[in-house]
């Protein structure tokens, strides 16, 4: 859904520079406390007033700009540069020797839950650009892409979207991160993939 921000995404460009690649020393002292009591607060905040600030938020940044900017609908192009994106990506891999393994992406509105009033303004914040139901609809189409790729690089594919639901548990934390079980369960799902990769190469054995 990175592709609903306001600017797609692009490729950093070559560093050519020289300079030193060593970790930036800014914010080394900035205290994780403040992190965490900021998440603490959170939590003890009643869920309709964190979706009442995450909406006006939202609402606010859709101000900002014209008529016509917000995305209603699947943009075909940001779709299309994904897919192209993609691909990209597996013959890059492909040509340093190694072999890639795809993975479809999964977000908790595959699943019913209690929460989900409250989880969509969430995710939708992050992404305002896109409206709830175009997100949502975005992951779902991109998953058939990542589908379709696959298949037409002959790659190993581990169909998450499609496993979490059919599992039982609370697999998410908020609308894409997991909890523990939902880790769990994409592991489960990764392993075999990943073992049948290495054993088309012969790299691995029973």
């Amino acid at each position: 859904v990175q592709y609903l921000d306001d600017r797609a995404p692009f490729p950093a460009p070559p560093d050519s520079s020289n300079r030193s690649h060593d970790l930036p020393l800014r914010g080394v002292l900035h205290p994780r406390v403040a992190d965490a009591m900021r998440d603490e607060i959170k939590e003890h905040i009643p869920s309709f007033i964190l979706t009442w600030l995450r909406r006006r938020s939202t609402e606010a940044m859709t101000r900002a700009h014209p008529p016509g900017w917000r995305f209603t609908t699947v943009p075909p192009a940001r779709l299309a540069q994904y897919e192209a994106d993609l691909r990209h990506l597996v013959g890059t891999i492909k040509h340093t020797g190694a072999t890639p393994v795809l993975a479809t992406h999964a977000d908790v509105f595959m699943v019913s839950r209690r929460d989900d009033r409250h989880l969509l303004p969430a995710w939708e914040r992050f992404y305002p650009r896109a409206t709830g139901s175009t997100i949502i609809a975005f992951d779902s189409v991109a998953r058939f892409t990542t589908m379709r790729v696959a298949a037409d690089s002959g790659l190993v594919l581990a169909d998450v979207a499609a496993e979490l639901p059919a599992t039982p548990g609370d697999h998410f934390a908020d609308f894409v991160h997991f909890t523990d079980a939902g880790a769990a369960t994409v592991a489960a799902e990764l392993a075999p993939a990943v073992l049948a990769a290495a054993r088309r190469r012969g790299v691995c054995g029973e």
